[in-house]
């Protein structure tokens, strides 16, 4: 009969101190949230009032959407 449990490796886990503390994105999951805060800028200051920064972060969220566009073309 054991009196005590075999202890749980916490080991990769956000609960270890010697695991690491965040994961690595992928690059289309970064380019996905880079594309989405300039949309989400771009609306922002839209409402804001800030037209030259408004255009600036819309052209920029248009580059990044024709770029994810055109290299997932074949799939639409």
């Amino acid at each position: 009969m054991l009196l005590w449990k075999k202890p749980v490796s916490l080991q990769g886990t956000w609960l270890s101190p010697h695991g690491p503390a965040t994961k690595k994105l992928s690059g289309r999951k970064l380019a996905m949230r880079i594309m989405l805060g300039a949309l989400g800028a771009s609306v922002v200051l839209g409402f804001a009032g800030n037209k030259t920064a408004h255009v600036l972060t819309g052209a920029v969220f248009s580059a990044l959407l024709a770029d994810h566009v055109w290299k997932r073309r074949k799939a639409l």
